[in-house]
C-alpha cells in the first residue's frame, strides 16, 4: 500500500513539472518542495495543499509549564514563547499550560481547563489571548522566509492552516490571537510555482 501509494504521487508530482513549464507568474497556492534537511518537517495545508516548513531550533528543547490564571489576566511563558491572557479572558481561575514535545521544532500544545483538562481551551475564551512564538535559536529561518512566516494551526493528523499573524523581525517572534487552543506551530509557505486546474485538483487531494 505504501509503495502504491509513493508511485501515484510521483506520477503525478512529474505530470504537474510539465504543467509547470509554461507558468511565468507564481501564486498562493503551489507545488511542495523536497526538503533542505532531513530533519525538515513540510506540513500540507488542507485548504490550499501546499506545504509550509516548520521553524527548525539549533538545540532540542522539551518541556511544559502552566498556571493558574483568573479574570485579572497573566502571562504563561515556556522559554522564549509566551501566552498572554488579558482580563477577562476567562470567567474564574483556569489551569493554562503549554507544552512542547517536538523538540527541534517549534510546536507548542495549549490547553486550558478548570473542571477538566482542556474544557475551557475547547469551548473558547471570551476574549482572544495572545501566542507569541519565538524563531530566536531557529536554524532554518533565512530573512526572506521570516517575511512569510505564520503561526499555523496543526490538526491531529498533522495537516496545517495558517492563521493571521505578526512577524517581529527585532525581537525574533511571530504571534497570532486565540480563542481555541490546540497545537500550533510557526513556518513559512514552502512554494515553487503555481499548481492549478486539473493538475493542482489532483495533488490536493492526495493529502
Amino acid at each position: 500500500m505504501k509503495v502504491s501509494q509513493w508511485v501515484r504521487r510521483s506520477s503525478l508530482a512529474a505530470l504537474a513539472l510539465v504543467a509547470l513549464a509554461g507558468c511565468e507568474q507564481a501564486a498562493d497556492s503551489g507545488l511542495l518542495l523536497e526538503p533542505k534537511h532531513e530533519t525538515e518537517q513540510v506540513l500540507i495545508s488542507w485548504k490550499m495543499g501546499n506545504g509550509y516548513t516548520v521553524v527548525r531550533e539549533t538545540e532540542e528543547t522539551v518541556g511544559s509549564v502552566e498556571g493558574v490564571i483568573g479574570r485579572a489576566g497573566g502571562t504563561l511563558s515556556l522559554g522564549k514563547h509566551l501566552l498572554v491572557v488579558p482580563s477577562g479572558a476567562v470567567d474564574a481561575d483556569t489551569k493554562f499550560r503549554m507544552a512542547k514535545e517536538d523538540g527541534d521544532h517549534v510546536r507548542i500544545h495549549l490547553t486550558a481547563g478548570r473542571h477538566a483538562e482542556d474544557d475551557i481551551g475547547r469551548r473558547g475564551v471570551n476574549r482572544p489571548v495572545r501566542l507569541l512564538l519565538s524563531y530566536e535559536a531557529a536554524a532554518n529561518v533565512s530573512s526572506a522566509s521570516a517575511s512569510s512566516m505564520a503561526v499555523m494551526y496543526i490538526r491531529n493528523d498533522n495537516k496545517v492552516e495558517p492563521l493571521p499573524s505578526t512577524v517581529n523581525y527585532f525581537d525574533r517572534w511571530v504571534g497570532t490571537d486565540l480563542r481555541h487552543f490546540s497545537e500550533y506551530g510557526i513556518g513559512w509557505p514552502n512554494l515553487i510555482a503555481p499548481v492549478t486546474g486539473l493538475v493542482g485538483g489532483l495533488l490536493r487531494g492526495l493529502f
